[in-house]
């Protein structure tokens, strides 16, 4: 045996038998020696079995690998003609090839030979001139033409930009086409989208703003009775729904009681905005399926703050508004609320206007680089025939790097210069890193 291990357990097992057989000359087969001799040698008996089973698996297996390299070699001997033809196809076009170039390698030669026996006929009368410096191009002159070009095209270039763009840019372009007040302007927020970023603890600078805009409210509504703020605009998109949201939440942290009405029945937004979920709107409560209670959700981490969102969207928002539930509605949010804003679509429906009805003031957004000039004549025109309640105008998203919106109190320095001087975010630094204490 070649596997010493098979070999052991057979001397081993030879062992065993004549230790048995010499037991058995004295004693019988109930000796437990005997016994135990029997149990050692039925273990060795099935150990050498089970080696054997092993060492035939073996055996087979590297008989299966022979078979396959004998194959294998077969197969190899097998292509042998076929890859010979193959080579000598290639020798032959090696040996055309080569005599191919050995054959123009002669004509060459031949030809160098016959024309170096030509004798030219060319004689050289004057010799060409080079001068110490090019005649073209004119380095001074292509100078001077870049320098004048680079000076002069982007003058053009910001003159035809400005001639051409419709947008609201700077506080100009507002005050050229329309005398409507400013109530207050809001810089961009990079943060967050439309949700409310007002907090007891805020301190930005646009958290500010929203602050600076609660208090000139005070003035512009000094009555107890003037409480209803209509929000609106031109145009989807200009961020009625993040000032509304966000001047109720000011609002409300000042100890006033505060109801937000998503009035956009059309395209409603500010529940989904505001993370929250309702079962019953204004709409259920128009068509007398739903009580105020049912419809007043408390806005979380807000305590005087509440939200009526739109409902499901009705096929007739503009004669909703007009319901006699309507007026009783904002007749009866008027005894429980301090103030109550009116989230409305943009002016291109008549939803707005009858609203206004309803209204004490009329709060107008602008978006700058997104309103365009044409939509600020329009809302004066609203102004001049009296169809909105003392309009004022938002200004939003004021961004003076990219849009460079002029901003001023009148001082004759702006936002621009040093805003701030240290009053904001006194924790941070303005690019966001923390000061060491």
């Amino acid at each position: 045996m070649q596997n010493p291990s098979v070999a052991d357990n057979i001397n081993q097992y030879n062992t065993l038998l004549l230790q048995r057989q010499r037991l058995q000359l004295s004693s019988t087969n109930e000796n437990p020696l005997i016994q135990n001799l029997d149990a050692q040698i039925r273990g060795l008996r099935k150990g050498m079995l089970s080696d054997l089973q092993s060492m035939q698996h073996s055996l087979e297996v590297a008989l299966r690998q022979m078979e396959n390299t004998n194959n294998s070699l077969t197969d190899t001997i097998r292509k042998v003609p076929a890859k010979e033809r193959t080579f000598l196809e290639f020798s032959r076009q090696q040996q055309i090839e080569q005599d191919l170039y050995v054959f123009l390698l002669q004509q060459r030669e031949q030809t160098a030979i016959s024309k170096s026996s030509t004798v030219s006929n060319i004689r050289v009368l004057d010799y060409a001139r080079v001068a110490s410096i090019p005649i073209a191009p004119k380095k001074t002159m292509i100078v001077g033409v870049a320098f004048l070009l680079g000076a002069i095209f982007p003058f053009i270039y910001f003159f035809l930009l400005e001639l051409l763009n419709n947008k609201v840019r700077k506080k100009a372009d507002i005050e050229k086409n329309t005398n409507i007040p400013i109530l207050a302007e809001v810089f961009h927020y990079k943060k967050t989208g439309d949700g409310i970023i007002i907090n007891k603890a805020s301190r930005d600078v646009v958290s500010e703003q929203f602050r600076i805009m609660r208090t000139d409210l005070n003035f512009l509504l000094p009555e107890n009775n003037q409480k209803v703020i209509l929000i609106t605009s031109s145009v989807p998109g200009e961020g009625k729904s993040f000032i509304s949201s966000n001047l109720g939440a000011t609002i409300a942290l000042s100890g006033k009681k505060v109801v937000l009405l998503d009035m956009d029945l059309r395209k409603p937004k500010l529940a989904q905005r505001l993370n929250l979920e309702y079962d019953k709107g204004f709409t259920n409560y128009a068509i007398g399926m739903a009580t105020l209670a049912d419809i007043l959700y408390p806005v979380k981490e807000y305590e005087n703050f509440c939200i009526i969102p739109s409902g499901p969207v009705p096929p007739n928002p503009a004669e909703l508004l007009l319901l006699d539930r309507t007026r009783d509605m904002i007749q009866k949010l008027r005894e429980q609320f301090d103030y109550i804003i009116l989230d409305s679509p943009p002016n291109i429906v008549t939803d707005a206007r009858l609203l206004a009805a309803y209204a004490n003031i009329t709060l107008y957004m602008v978006r700058v680089g997104y309103t365009t000039k044409d939509q600020l004549q329009h809302i004066h025109r609203l102004q001049t025939e009296n169809k909105l309640p003392k309009l004022n105008l938002v200004i939003n998203d004021i961004n003076i790097k990219k849009s460079g919106y002029g901003y001023d109190y009148g001082y004759g320095y702006g936002y621009g210069y040093g805003y701030g001087y240290g009053y904001f975010d006194e924790g941070e630094k303005k690019d966001g890193r923390k000061k060491k204490s």
